[in-house]
């Protein structure tokens, strides 16, 4: 009976290893309608606004895809071929927002950064920490 529900244990544990494992990519449209329902909760936009912004996200997305299957993973060749769809979105963007949105918009944004430059910094620290274990461990070993 113990080995029974070891082996049940050990399954289920492999199971949810393998299932937070994959990775699924979302589509345009998918990355497209979190940002709007993101961006309608902060800014509180009305319905014409959502559709414009909508549009001018999803047209970035769609060039965004085809820079991805064009460049692969050279993601500064992407990054550099993305800056004009970047501006034309926040253009679009911009002259659709009302000014207090603007300002909610701005204040969102720099918030956002703040984050991605915290867990950037903790991810670069964890690696660091890994590369200087690994040096020691290596060391000790004598070969």
């Amino acid at each position: 009976m113990k080995t029974i529900k070891l082996v049940l244990v050990a399954l289920m544990i492999s199971a949810t290893t393998v299932s937070m494992a994959q990775k699924v990519k979302k589509t345009s449209e998918e990355r497209v309608a979190k940002h709007m329902e993101l961006l309608n909760t902060k800014l509180a936009l009305n319905d014409a606004q959502s559709v414009k912004i909508k549009t001018a996200l999803l047209d970035r997305a769609k060039i965004q895809d085809e820079m991805i299957a064009k460049y692969g993973k050279d993601k500064k060749a992407v990054h550099e071929n993305m800056k004009t769809a970047n501006k034309t979105c926040n253009a679009a963007m911009m002259s659709t927002l009302t000014d207090e949105q603007k300002v909610k918009l701005k204040e969102f944004r720099k918030e956002n950064k703040a984050k991605h430059l915290e867990h950037k910094a903790i991810k670069t620290e964890g690696n660091k920490k890994a590369d200087s274990t690994t040096e020691t461990d290596t060391e000790d070993l004598n070969f």
